[in-house]
């Protein structure tokens, strides 16, 4: 028992720079921040509250509406999900496959579309994302709980002060238009997804009231639910999968497999597979040569027949080359 209670202590004490050092990096007096704790005080109260009223009525008609809602936030997380994992990972920070030349103008739209779970543009994501490979816990790494412990790395970080996007790193998104003008006006995509979302909570009537604003505001609530699980779960991977699980590969880095986590964030899980593959600057200059992986096969993150079983994302972008509308590398 005290070896386990020593390791849960080693994740908040872990950190090279202390944590009162890395909140002056926080961007505090920022409508980003005070939106990013408010999106969540009402996602987290409404969850909570809606999840009480029904367990405490009697009424099967608030039972229709509860699991409407229910159904409701969890689509929205898989889509979410399954739009970070597949588009905003694998396809524009990785690369690991591509669009059929002829569906290359569909770019923009997946960038719009990304947008709407309020994870910063694609273009400033994929970029972090790139950096964080090439000095995984380093000093240079946006996102390390071994530099700046659990709270930075799993919930702070985001709201760090802007930097500006790294545009060296992604060459290839600076050249569509289109992409360059999605990341310059985020906010369309994310009232765009709230909305939409919304007047599909106004159809069904979820508040059970014939209202439309009431319905709106009731479907609203729950669009700020499904995101904070969503952020929640995509921060999984810079938090737990940098200190719960397997190392199967000397990564040079805190990278582990999950299997918990894999099935939560379809496939992204299997972490310490997916920085073998796509090595930091340090672990290739450790290798060099050693470091095997199929192009073909780098949208996969598991590694056997089960971790691919597991990978939903993997197996989607498998189908969708299978159809044609993707290619490997």
């Amino acid at each position: 028992m005290n070896m386990y209670i020593e390791k849960i202590r080693k994740w908040f004490i872990q950190e090279t720079v202390s944590l009162k050092e890395a909140l002056t990096e926080v961007e505090w007096l920022s409508i980003n921040t005070y939106t990013y704790f408010i999106v969540q005080a009402i996602g987290v109260t409404f969850f909570v509250w809606i999840l009480s009223t029904q367990i405490l009525s009697n009424s099967p008609r608030t039972w229709v509406n509860f699991w409407t809602i229910m159904g409701m936030i969890v689509s929205r997380y898989l889509i979410g999900m399954w739009f970070v994992t597949v588009w905003r990972h694998r396809y524009f920070s990785h690369r690991s496959f591509r669009l059929h030349p002829r569906l290359l103008w569909l770019e923009p739209t997946i960038a719009f579309i990304c947008g709407t779970d309020v994870q910063r543009g694609v273009a400033d994501w994929a970029a972090t994302h790139i950096k964080h490979h090439k000095y995984s816990d380093k000093k240079e790494d946006s996102h390390s709980c071994k530099q700046k412990g659990l709270a930075w790395c799993h919930l702070l970080w985001v709201l760090k002060k802007d930097e500006g996007i790294d545009w060296a790193l992604i060459p290839y998104m600076r050249k569509v238009k289109g992409i360059v003008w999605v990341e310059c006006h985020q906010w369309v995509a994310i009232i765009s997804g709230g909305a939409v979302f919304s007047l599909i909570g106004c159809y069904f009537g979820v508040s059970g009231y014939h209202s439309f604003i009431i319905n709106f505001l009731f479907s609203l609530c729950a669009y700020f639910t499904s995101i904070t699980i969503l952020w929640h779960a995509t921060s999984l991977i810079n938090s737990a999968m940098h200190l719960v699980g397997e190392q199967r590969y000397d990564t040079g880095d805190e990278s582990r497999n999950n299997l918990f986590c894999a099935l939560l964030t379809l496939g992204e899980g299997w972490h310490n597979n997916h920085h073998w593959a796509f090595p930091s600057l340090s672990t290739s200059q450790k290798y060099p040569g050693r470091i095997k992986v199929k192009a073909s096969e780098l949208y996969w993150q598991g590694v056997t027949r089960f971790e691919k079983c597991v990978d939903m994302s993997g197996i989607s972008i498998w189908i969708f080359i299978k159809f044609g509308i993707c290619r490997p590398i």
